[in-house]
Formats: structure tokens, C-alpha cells, sequence
């Protein structure tokens, strides 16, 4: 059975084409960031998606750990077993 989370991703995949096909993990933090970005309501300032080494590397800034937690949740949702680095900075104003 597929879960609604399998199901996003595979619709991302196809969505991005050639995209995809030529690189898998390009595909995956465009996904990554289309996630965080959804699920935070934009509130991640400068928001830049990494890989290194099988790594996803989150950086940004926000106001409040809650949008932090957040963007943690929505890598976690679509990336599956890779290892991430949340980098956000959370910085009141």
C-alpha cells in the first residue's frame, strides 16, 4: 500500500522531468525545499537546500523554533532514510 507521502513524491519526480532523470538528489531538494516552503507558509528567510555525502543540509532563518521544527517535519515527510542537517538560525527581532 502507498502512503499519501509516497504517492507527493512520486508526482514531484514526474513533475520535474529530465530533471529527475539526470539527477536524483537535484529532484529531491527541489522537493525538499517545495515542502518547507508549504509547510511553513514561507516564513524560512533565505531558505537554501544542500547535499553533501548523503546529507540534506537545511539553512535559513526564523523567527520562532516552532517554523524551525516545522521545516524539520516537512524534510522528514518526503526524504525517507537521509540524513539531515537543520541549519536554520532562529533569530527574534
Amino acid at each position: 500500500m502507498t502512503t499519501v507521502v509516497e504517492l507527493q513524491r512520486e508526482e514531484a519526480v514526474q513533475k520535474e522531468g529530465e530533471v529527475c532523470r539526470e539527477s536524483e538528489i537535484a529532484c529531491l531538494e527541489g522537493l525538499v525545499e517545495r515542502s518547507i516552503r508549504s509547510q511553513t507558509g514561507g516564513l524560512i528567510r533565505g531558505l537554501k537546500i544542500e547535499s553533501v555525502e548523503e546529507r540534506l543540509i537545511v539553512r535559513g532563518s526564523t523567527d520562532l523554533f516552532y517554523h524551525k521544527q516545522l521545516a524539520t517535519r516537512a524534510v522528514m515527510e518526503v526524504s525517507g532514510e537521509i540524513t539531515l542537517l537543520n541549519e536554520i538560525e532562529v533569530c527574534s527581532h
